[in-house]
């Protein structure tokens, strides 16, 4: 269930008894907001995306980060062609099976992170031709009064406990934000928690496509 960020602003503003007396401004709230999405985001990877990028003759190396614009970092990745999952490797694997891997042309069957922006595909494309899926973890939208989270309903307290506590230490009410910091990282845990349980499928999917090759 998605949930307007006005819904969660109006929260916040309950939970700091500021109804009516505005001492926190509006951008106060959201700039406290979109710190907590941002980190409940990144940390638990609650946003999972695939688009498809089209294959370039001769290019091994996608920066996806200009790609995609919400990209955080690759899950998986599906080859359209072939109708299969590209086998995850290490740069040391390629080197040990060809020496001209960079230059080598086929379906692309493997890939390779090769920093937090950049993948490698092997083997490369030799023309212009088909697609591959990417599967990956996003980025927290820049949020508005009117963005809907995409966030399941039990996790929404996570931003608003977490913005509260931002809001109360930035008063220099310290006990009160201790108390609801350690609400929202409890909650910021369950979240980590759930993402790694709901990845467990896929990933032995993926074992399961390296042992056997489908």
């Amino acid at each position: 269930m998605f949930m307007l960020v006005s819904t969660l602003a109006t929260e916040v503003r309950n939970n700091l008894s500021d109804q009516g007396v505005t001492f926190y401004t509006q951008t106060d709230i959201l700039d406290s907001l979109q710190d907590a999405c941002n980190q409940l985001v990144v940390r638990s990877g609650l946003i999972e995306k695939t688009v498809d990028i089209n294959l370039q003759a001769n290019v091994g190396y996608y920066d996806l980060s200009v790609l995609i614009s919400d990209f955080y970092c690759v899950t998986q990745i599906y080859n359209n062609a072939s109708r299969q999952f590209l086998s995850p490797q290490i740069i040391p694997d390629y080197d040990a099976v060809r020496d001209d891997w960079e230059t080598w042309t086929g379906s692309p069957r493997f890939f390779t992170p090769v920093d937090y922006r950049r993948i490698v595909v092997v083997p490369q494309p030799s023309t212009t031709s088909g697609s591959i899926k990417i599967y990956y973890k996003a980025i927290s939208p820049t949020l508005t009064l009117a963005t809907d989270l995409p966030f399941p309903s039990d996790i929404n307290k996570v931003p608003t406990d977490y913005a509260t506590a931002d809001l109360l230490e930035q008063a220099r009410e310290y006990s009160k934000a201790s108390l609801t910091w350690r609400d929202a990282n409890a909650g910021l845990g369950s979240a980590i928690k759930r993402t790694q349980v709901r990845a467990m499928p896929a990933l032995v999917y993926r074992l399961r496509a390296m042992r056997y090759g489908y």
